[in-house]
């Protein structure tokens, strides 16, 4: 008989990677937000444990799963610490180099695996970047090996995190998994101001939360007349000169025979329901 192969996890998530990664446990029971050691392809690193131990078919996942090494244990609390204050001096030196080299680009981080054996150089830039050279100097200063990731404004305020202007803590830096596009079109299906900086984020590009209810606004749009569309109501013929999507009202302009203009607000649904009833 065929037996559906499951097997035992743990989400866990890097610092500089938004995205959960299942790992082996090991047996160990897991809480969320513990830190814990696991083996990674650059090395031992310290991750946050996101999702508890579960079980799962496991052919929904790649094999073998990498392990989950330990908890941290306060000689391995330590050790990070030890780490941040090499990392703070690698930033310093990073950023004396690029500009004595005069590179165009920027540092955001400067992250050593747990064992130092790793230096990773986290960085933006407009373009692309020659730094064969500049990695020589770097792998001859810290005798390790270097790594050079380029990132984009978005994954920047992703990983240094910040408040959005609605006063809570960036989405991109808490719980989105996936840092998706927002484009105009969305805006503009939900009538928001075009003023750039109320529809950007710290990152310069448009708020992600945009994209949140921009389903809703397009089912809702779908039967509404367009703002300058000339509609008939059982006032007469008018100009729609404003569409409140969520409210369903819509804000006709009409002009009596002496010039005169006024405008009305309806319930769409109502102007419809009126026109239905004359013509009948």
């Amino acid at each position: 008989e065929w037996m559906i192969s499951m097997i035992e996890v743990v989400g866990v998530r890097f610092q500089r990677n938004k995205r959960i990664y299942y790992f082996n446990p090991q047996k160990k029971k897991l809480r969320t937000g513990a830190k814990v050691l696991v083996e990674n392809v650059n090395g031992l690193e310290v991750v946050t444990v996101v999702k508890e131990n579960k079980m799962i078919v496991e052919a929904d996942i790649v094999l073998p799963l990498k392990l989950v090494v330990r908890i941290l244990t306060k000689e391995d609390w330590e050790q990070v610490r030890t780490n941040e204050e090499k990392e703070e001096k690698a930033s310093n030196i990073f950023m004396e180099l690029i500009k004595k080299e005069a590179l165009p680009m920027r540092l955001v981080a400067a992250k050593y695996n747990f064992d130092s054996s790793h230096l990773t150089f986290t960085y933006t830039a407009d373009e692309r970047v020659d730094f064969r050279q500049l990695v020589k100097k770097l792998a001859a200063t810290f005798q390790v090996r270097i790594e050079m990731r380029q990132i984009n404004m978005r994954e920047k305020a992703a990983l240094i995190g910040g408040v959005g202007p609605c006063g809570y803590d960036l989405c991109c830096s808490t719980f989105l998994n996936d840092l998706y596009g927002t484009t105009i079109k969305m805006v503009k299906n939900q009538k928001l101001s075009l003023i750039p900086e109320r529809i950007s984020g710290l990152c310069g590009k448009l708020l992600c939360c945009v994209r949140y209810e921009d389903d809703v606004y397009t089912i809702l749009s779908e039967h509404l007349p367009d703002v300058n569309q000339r509609i008939q109501t059982p006032e007469g013929e008018g100009k729609v000169i404003y569409v409140n999507v969520l409210t369903q009202n819509v804000d006709v302009l009409f002009v009596k025979e002496n010039g005169t203009k006024y405008r009305e607000t309806f319930k769409y649904d109502s102007i419809k329901k009126e026109l239905l009833e004359l013509e009948a």
